[in-house]
């Protein structure tokens, strides 16, 4: 592909994760809105984001294969305007089914287009896509800081915080034309000593083992390291969120190194080092609960750490199998969408039933296991080499 096709590619889906994570995050300081406009309860809204991550878990695993047979341009523009429809029926969304069933559909699209956008960079850029990966990342963390903001701006301004899904809207449906015009990456035959049938590879099933367990860990963390932090130390809400707000920073910012560095060293290098030293962290952050200045630090240094792990695995997935990549970024993605959905529901609990110190070493042996499924995944692929 030439250089400004390139170009064209990358500056196309850095605008797409952008206005994702705009969505993402934006979601959850509008919650009160969507229970005010279909008269439920605020607590029944937690069902958007269950909803949100069904769809994205069933799109991811459809929308793979499909990306590997049509090629990411389809699907991604297909997906986009989906994203764009669903939103618009959020907004205007009466019943609390009605805005359920509208943010599953939404859900569908989100996935997809996650997926398809992923694999599309990862193969535009074979030779740095481990670097390109975290970059397009950091975009997604810009996207997820900038919309809770714009949301606030929104609340101020006209008292109407929805008004930010309206911008989403319009983003979503500018983006699915521009990119029709882009172009598919060329397809790669799959290496010799890879398996043809890419789910029967032990490989790729420990690396979505790495995947589940990352993104499940990153959502339970960053979710409850509030409410955590206000019980263990002298902090209140208000101030305990602002470890929450410095965990997904130092992510964000991680995601940034890992696009400065990923060009320099392999992604099995930076993958080791960062979940090795996580892995660490979540054991200072297990032996320090109720002491304010370590346990706050070992937050931000696991979210600075971890930050590259999920792109970083997505590359590392996409270029281990070149021929199937749709396929192999599917089974990652919808692991990651299972262990978003059970990791945090469990932490939860034991933060909330057991105790903080249990959800504290849930946190450091969940990290440790990621960590070894890692090694496992390296050792298996030194062995097919």
């Amino acid at each position: 592909m030439l250089p400004a096709k390139q170009k064209q590619t990358f500056v196309t889906a850095c605008f797409i994760f952008i206005f994702l994570g705009i969505f993402t995050a934006g979601v959850g300081p509008i919650l009160p809105e969507f229970a005010a406009n279909t008269q439920a309860s605020l607590a029944m809204m937690g069902g958007v984001y269950t909803c949100i991550f069904l769809g994205a878990l069933i799109a991811q695993v459809i929308s793979g294969p499909l990306t590997d047979k049509l090629g990411q341009r389809v699907v991604l523009a297909v997906s986009l305007l989906v994203i764009a429809a669903g939103t618009g029926g959020m907004i205007f969304a009466r019943s609390v089914w009605g805005l359920f069933i509208i943010t599953f559909l939404t859900g569908l699209g989100h996935g997809a287009v996650d997926l398809s956008t992923n694999v599309m960079v990862s193969r535009t850029f074979t030779e740095k896509n481990s670097s390109m990966m975290n970059l397009l990342h950091f975009f997604f963390g810009l996207g997820a800081f900038i919309g809770p903001a714009f949301v606030s701006l929104m609340l101020r301004l006209f008292d109407q915080g929805i008004i930010t899904l309206w911008l989403v809207v319009a983003a979503m449906l500018i983006l699915s034309l521009a990119v029709t015009h882009l172009q598919n990456p060329p397809k790669v035959e799959a290496a010799p000593g890879i398996s043809a049938n890419v789910y029967q590879s032990l490989v790729l099933w420990l690396l979505s083992v790495v995947i589940l367990l990352y993104v499940g860990l990153e959502n339970g963390l960053g979710g409850w390291v509030t409410t955590f932090m206000n019980q263990t130390t002298a902090l209140n809400l208000g101030d305990a969120a602002l470890v929450s707000s410095g965990f997904w920073g130092a992510l964000t910012i991680g995601r940034l190194l890992g696009a400065v560095i990923g060009s320099k060293v392999s992604q099995k290098a930076l993958l080791t080092f960062s979940l090795g030293t996580a892995a660490v962290m979540g054991f200072v952050f297990a032996l320090t609960v109720g002491i304010l200045v370590p346990s706050a630090a070992s937050v931000l240094l696991i979210g600075f750490l971890t930050g590259s792990v999920y792109p970083t695995v997505m590359s590392l997935v996409t270029t281990t199998f070149p021929g199937s990549p749709g396929k192999a970024a599917s089974v990652m993605a919808a692991m990651g969408s299972v262990g978003g959905m059970l990791i945090p529901l469990a932490q939860g609990y034991l933060q909330e039933r057991v105790s903080p110190v249990a959800s504290a070493w849930f946190i450091a042996i969940g990290l440790a296991i990621t960590f070894l499924a890692l090694v496992a995944a390296r050792t298996r692929m030194k062995e097919k080499a």
